[in-house]
């Protein structure tokens, strides 16, 4: 594929999908802004995980919320996450965090471009686990976190920006949820700036 049709495949993967990934899931995102806007003003931490450059966008996003005002924070901090992954595995470097620092009625984000990464699942598991209320981000068909979450937990929230199988499937994903996550932050951004 030459640049051009890499330029046109891209924006049109992006455009093709942005109205499912946002305007058709208009009653779910206005749920997890009223969420996140109630977390705020009741003092509930949010905490957010991924992996690869999804831990860069929980990152990201962890500060863009805190400038809205709410308790946030990345479990991506490389120090804990290879503590844990040296003490436990690889696969319980979230849920290791997650015990020891979720509470019940607190939120945990996780975002995933696969839905399928094994410290995701048993991330979202410790906190389901302690009653906290989980927002799942997921890419391309959704994974194991569509399938083992989606309509069969209460407190387990699902924002998909699916992308038909592809080689550009991965960043188009990456760029479609921080796309859903600036809509949802910057919302409560100004929300903050009219002192509610």
């Amino acid at each position: 594929m030459n640049f051009n049709d890499l330029l046109a495949t891209y924006t049109n993967g992006i455009f093709d999908n942005l109205d499912e990934a946002a305007t058709n899931q208009t009653g779910t995102l206005n749920s997890v802004y009223e969420i996140l806007r109630s977390a705020r003003i009741v003092g509930r931490m949010v905490y957010l995980i991924g992996n690869g450059g999804s831990a860069t966008l929980a990152s990201h996003m962890a500060t863009d919320l805190q400038l809205g005002g709410v308790r946030a924070v990345s479990l991506t901090d490389v120090a804990a996450v290879t503590t844990y992954m040296n003490d436990d595995g690889a696969s319980f470097c979230f849920r290791k965090q997650i015990k020891r620092l979720g509470r019940e009625k607190d939120i945990l984000i996780a975002i995933s471009t696969s839905g399928n990464s094994p410290n995701m699942i048993e991330g979202i598991w410790e906190a389901l686990s302690q009653g906290m209320l989980v927002i799942g981000m997921t890419g391309r068909d959704g994974g194991r976190m569509k399938t083992e979450f989606e309509g069969r937990f209460p407190g387990y929230i699902s924002l998909h920006c699916a992308t038909p199988p592809s080689t550009l499937a991965t960043p188009i994903s990456q760029d479609l949820q921080q796309i859903v996550l600036h809509i949802l932050t910057y919302a409560l951004i100004e929300d903050s700036k009219k002192g509610n």
